[in-house]
C-alpha cells in the first residue's frame, strides 16, 4: 500500500447537522472534531497482541500477512510525541487558567556557568522541584503547571502558570518578582506577570513554546538542530512587546523548538489540582447550541490521501479530520483564522 499524505486546509469543511462530534469544553473554550472514513483501501489491520498484527483482504476476510510491530525510537516519532505533548499541555492550561486577576506566569532561567549554558535535564528536574517546594511552602493555595524548554544553545528554562485559589484579595494577583521569586529559584533570572489580557492561554503558550525565535546569536544553532535535522524551515513573522513596551517585529521557526528536545524528555509537570477536559460525543447540530450563531475562531482541514490514483488521475482518500475551535469570550461575528 502507498505511503498516507496530510493535506491540510486552513479552513473548516462542511458537516452535517446530524453527524456525531467530539467535544470538549475547557471553560470558554469550545473545540469540535469530525472525522469522515472515505477508507477504499483493499487491507485493513487487526491488532493480534501487543507484538503482532494482520493484514487481512477486506472483502474475502483472507490472512495475507501476520507483522511484528517495529519498535525504534527515532526523530520523527520523538517530534510526534511531542505535538500530542503539546496538545495535551495546551488542553490542560485552557481546562485549569482563563487569565484570571489571580494567575501569573513565571518564567526561571539558568545564568551561564563559565561562560556556558546548562544543559542536564536532570539537573533542571531536581531544581524545579527544590523551587516548587519553597514555593508551596510560601503560598499553601497555588495550583500550576509547569513546562521544561529548552533554547537554540541548548540551555534549559521554565514556564510555570501559577492560580492562587484562596487569595486574601479579590484584586489584581501582585508577587514581587525580585524579592520573592528571583531567591526562591537562584539559578539566574526570573520573569513574573500576569496574563489577564490573554483569551485563550493554551493557544498563546503553545505557540510561544514550539516556536523559536530567530536572532544574530541563535542563527547557527538553528540552522544545525532544526534545519540539518531534515525538516524545511517554516518561518513566521509576528509582532510582539519589547522589553521597552513598544512593538517590534520578530521572526519564528514554527514548531522548530520542538527539534531542540532531546528524546523521551519529560517536558512538563502539575498539581494533583490539575484537571483534564471532559469530551462528550454529540451531533453537530447540539454541538452548534453550545458555541452559538458564531463562525469558529479557528478551522482546518485535514485530508489523508494515499499516492495511489485512481481511473481520474485522483488522489484515493482514505479519510478527513474537520477541527473547530471556538472561543466564547470573542465577538461572535469574528470570522474564522
Amino acid at each position: 500500500m502507498s505511503k498516507a499524505t496530510f493535506n491540510r486546509q486552513n479552513k473548516a469543511h462542511p458537516i452535517p447537522r446530524k453527524a456525531l462530534v467530539k467535544v470538549t469544553e475547557m471553560n470558554h473554550i469550545v473545540e469540535l472534531v469530525y472525522t469522515h472514513n472515505v477508507s477504499n483501501t483493499l487491507e485493513k489491520y487487526v491488532k493480534l497482541d501487543k507484538n503482532s498484527y494482520a493484514v487481512i483482504e477486506r472483502e474475502t476476510g483472507e490472512v495475507l500477512e501476520v507483522k511484528d510491530y517495529e519498535i525504534k525510537e527515532n526523530r520523527a516519532q520523538n517530534i510526534a510525541g511531542l505535538k500530542r505533548s503539546m496538545k495535551k499541555i495546551r488542553d490542560l492550561i485552557n481546562n485549569n487558567f482563563t487569565g484570571g486577576l489571580n494567575e501569573l506566569f513565571i518564567t526561571l532561567t539558568y545564568a551561564l556557568v563559565d561562560g556556558k549554558p546548562m544543559t542536564d535535564t536532570k539537573k533542571a528536574s531536581r531544581d524545579f522541584q527544590t523551587f516548587i517546594k519553597r514555593f508551596k511552602r510560601k503560598f499553601h493555595d497555588a495550583v500550576w503547571l509547569a513546562v521544561l524548554e529548552p533554547q537554540a544553545s541548548g540551555a534549559w528554562h521554565w514556564h510555570l502558570l501559577v492560580k492562587f485559589t484562596d487569595w486574601k484579595s479579590p484584586a489584581q494577583i501582585r508577587i514581587d518578582n525580585n524579592e520573592v521569586i528571583f531567591p526562591l529559584w537562584g539559578h539566574g533570572w526570573t520573569k513574573t506577570k500576569s496574563l489577564n489580557r490573554v483569551d485563550n492561554i493554551g493557544a498563546y503558550l503553545g505557540g510561544y513554546l514550539s516556536s523559536v525565535e530567530i536572532s544574530e546569536e541563535n542563527r547557527e544553532e538553528i540552522f544545525d538542530t532544526v534545519y540539518k535535522s531534515g525538516r524545511d524551515l517554516s518561518i513566521e513573522e509576528k509582532e510582539v512587546t519589547g522589553a521597552n513596551g513598544k512593538k517590534i517585529s520578530k521572526k519564528f521557526v514554527k514548531g522548530g523548538r520542538l527539534h531542540l528536545y532531546p528524546s523521551g524528555t519529560n517536558i512538563y509537570r502539575c498539581s494533583r489540582e490539575i484537571k483534564p477536559p471532559k469530551t462528550q460525543n454529540i451531533t453537530y447540530g447540539e454541538a452548534k447550541e453550545l458555541v452559538g450563531n458564531r463562525p469558529p475562531d479557528y478551522a482546518q482541514t485535514v485530508i489523508v490521501e494515499s499516492g495511489e490514483r485512481d481511473e481520474h488521475h485522483n488522489s484515493r482518500q482514505f479519510n478527513k479530520i474537520v477541527y473547530e475551535n471556538y472561543n466564547l469570550k470573542r465577538n461572535s461575528t469574528t470570522p474564522a483564522k
